[in-house]
């Protein structure tokens, strides 16, 4: 189902399978998920979407929201390239779940350009031009990524 919450639309599914059926045929800027489904849980749940998301070629952040209260759950997900974490009790008002999900927005795009232009330093392929076009795109990135942090 979709519905409007602040200024993003929110689509909820209940299975693996809708999950995928949805990331295949519409466009995303966020996945948030929970770590118990009626299909699997835990760690694995975070490695079936990462798979599924390569599969589909897709880039995004991914931000889990969970009610297994565990540290090592917290890390775990972490190591698995988790953009952002969240125990749902620290949930107090919906504008904590807002300003996580937006952090989990900046923070991917910051790994963004960092991972550009670590590749366009490490390639050295390119000419001197285009490595000063990459490093302008990526400034201009950056500019970009401290307005949206100024305004959360």
């Amino acid at each position: 189902s979709c519905s409007p919450i602040y200024e993003y639309m929110v689509t909820v599914v209940d299975s693996f399978s809708k999950a995928y059926d949805r990331l295949a045929t519409h466009k995303f800027d966020l996945v948030i998920l929970d770590l118990i489904l009626p299909n699997g849980a835990g760690i694995k749940v975070i490695q079936w979407l990462n798979a599924r998301l390569a599969e589909l070629d897709i880039n995004l952040p991914v931000m889990v929201l969970t009610g297994l209260a565990s540290e090592d759950v917290a890390l775990d997900s972490l190591r698995e390239r988790v953009t952002e974490f969240m125990f749902k009790t620290q949930i107090q008002h919906p504008d904590d779940l807002l300003r996580t999900v937006q952090r989990a927005q900046v923070r991917y795009e910051a790994l963004s350009v960092t991972r550009k232009l670590r590749s366009c330093v490490l390639s050295q392929q390119g000419t001197l031009s285009e490595f000063e076009e990459c490093v302008h795109s990526l400034e201009k990135k950056a500019e970009d990524l401290l307005k949206k942090k100024e305004t959360t």
